[in-house]
């Protein structure tokens, strides 16, 4: 027997909001990027569940600290295609010993930072590894080599050699002009080391609970930027998130400390522009990675 006037009905559960759902590559990036379980979602206290019928956008709601709540559809949101997606888990990382990644820590043997002769030195900020639960798809051990005291939107990396990365557009950063008060070009900043485990969530929680990082989805402290691959124009993959959380202590630098409260605090502990967060991509097939810093 037929199901007559039967419609076949679809739903995609987005971690954040701030997208215009009309398939132009932002939105489909961010559907990409931000869909997860729907459980998950229901714990959120910023998430979206689009609701499609034969395969076309009928209905929008908003999940706000188990709250759902109906959002009207724009003009431009009406009727949009329904776009497959595969929704991401959720994982904390935590402190533990021992384990496989870890921030901080001595440069690994063979591992070489980027150097040039002005703009604020890279620092080492750790070491992600495919042992590590959440990050299995990484192809190598992913040396994160960040200038954090460096001025840069979005910082394109070439990783082809794992242990030589290089930056993608190295006149970019170099032409930002900027000059930090203490930390030069041939400066070394070395930090005590944690290790890392991965945690899977069941609930998302607070956007400003401290721990040390996240995996699986960026939550976004400003307007979300997924970046695109500069070589091949697919969008690049999550693939890690560091904040507040992270209380690392400096270990040893070249440079004299200094003593007003507010730079010893600066230069005395891993921190991204002071209060920011840290977010890694990476597309595996390419093997550029992008580094972004919000506050």
């Amino acid at each position: 027997m037929l199901n007559i006037g039967r419609r076949n009905r679809q739903k995609i559960f987005l971690e954040g909001s701030e997208v215009i759902l009309n398939r132009d590559e932002q939105c489909v990036k961010f559907l990409k990027t931000q869909a997860i379980p729907g459980k998950l979602a229901k714990t959120s206290t910023d998430a979206i569940e689009l609701i499609f019928e034969d395969g076309k956008l009928v209905k929008k709601f908003n999940w706000q600290f188990g709250d759902r709540d109906e959002l009207e559809l724009m003009p431009e949101e009406k009727g949009m295609s329904y776009i497959p997606v595969d929704p991401h888990n959720f994982f904390m990382l935590h402190p533990s010993k021992p384990g496989y990644s870890y921030l901080g820590g001595e440069i690994p043997i063979g591992f070489h930072l980027p150097k040039f002769d002005s703009c604020p030195s890279f620092q080492f900020v750790g070491t992600l590894s495919p042992k590590t639960q959440g990050l299995n798809w990484l192809p190598f051990e992913f040396h994160l080599a960040v200038p954090i005291y460096g001025s840069f939107l979005t910082l394109f990396m070439d990783y082809s050699d794992s242990l030589n990365p290089s930056v993608l557009e190295p006149e970019t950063y170099l032409g930002t002009d900027h000059e930090d008060e203490w930390v030069k070009c041939d400066t070394e900043l070395i930090y005590e080391k944690v290790y890392l485990e991965a945690k899977k969530l069941k609930e998302l929680p607070e956007i400003f609970e401290v721990a040390p990082g996240y995996l699986g989805v960026p939550r976004w402290i400003q307007n979300p930027y997924i970046p695109t691959c500069p070589k091949t124009g697919e969008t690049m993959l999550f693939v890690a998130q560091f904040g507040r959380g992270v209380d690392l202590k400096l270990k040893r630098s070249n440079i004299e400390i200094p003593k007003d409260r507010y730079y010893a605090d600066l230069l005395g502990r891993m921190s991204f522009w002071a209060d920011g967060d840290l977010y890694v991509f990476l597309n595996p097939n390419s093997r550029i990675a992008c580094f972004i810093i919000q506050h």
